[in-house]
């Protein structure tokens, strides 16, 4: 039986589509922002409208089935999604244009540490061919993913849930790298959300659209930052 190299994330109405707003309360917050916004970047984000378009695994991502040559494989939340972005912008496509090389995007918005792991086994599952790198973006800790379902914290949920979430989070993340060690495929992480005693720099330097996730500054500098993690393990990076 064929596996699907990704789990599927989009549900009807987020798979195989273009759209300019992923949910209502996004257009919401353009419209609320549309005044300081026809000033921000010089009206870049009022003259020139964000295409979010998905593929049929509800990914935003050209490629949906892994080539059979080189590529890198990048996981995360919104931050890799690129909410709020222009899809060029985002550092997955810079990190393509300068290795000339597919890289897949499977961020989503509302990700979760466990998709991520999810994700890694269902591609190794898969038979279909690996990456010879992966980026992981680590997205918050009180967050879990399953089937086209989030939970994350809010009001209702309790200090007892959020640590559960957060151990949770945290043997996934620990699963995620045996599994790259186990399989022998360099990664670069990294988080944006800069916790306490983070080991990453802040990489906040600009917002995008919706004035709160990272902005096309913000992503030159995620780059910059994985860019330099590849050069200093040149000797793992052989293939690009």
């Amino acid at each position: 039986m064929a596996i699907d190299p990704f789990l599927t994330v989009g549900n009807n109405g987020y798979s195989n589509i273009s759209t300019g707003y992923l949910h209502d309360n996004e257009e919401k917050i353009f419209k609320k922002n549309k005044k300081k916004l026809k000033i921000y970047k010089d009206g870049l984000y009022i003259n020139k409208p964000i295409d979010y378009t998905l593929n049929k695994f509800g990914y935003r991502c050209n490629h949906v089935i892994p080539p059979a040559g080189d590529y890198i494989l990048a996981l995360g939340c919104s931050h890799t999604f690129g909410q709020g972005l222009h899809k060029e912008h985002r550092y997955t496509d810079l990190l393509e244009s300068h290795y000339n090389i597919p890289v897949l995007n499977i961020g989503i918005y509302g990700g979760s540490c466990n998709l991520i792991k999810d994700n890694l086994i269902q591609l190794f599952s898969s038979g279909f061919n690996l990456p010879k790198n992966i980026i992981i973006q680590w997205p918050n800790k009180h967050r879990l993913f399953y089937g086209t379902y989030r939970l994350q914290n809010d009001s209702k949920t309790t200090i007892q849930s959020m640590e559960s979430l957060k151990q949770y989070s945290e043997t996934s993340q620990n699963h995620s790298r045996w599994l790259l060690y186990k399989y022998e495929i360099p990664f670069v992480e990294f988080t944006v959300h800069n916790e306490p005693q983070s080991q990453f720099p802040n990489f906040y330097i600009d917002v995008a659209r919706d004035l709160d996730h990272p902005g096309i500054e913000s992503n030159q500098k995620i780059f910059e930052y994985i860019r330099k993690q590849i050069n200093e393990k040149r000797q793992f990076f052989k293939k690009i």
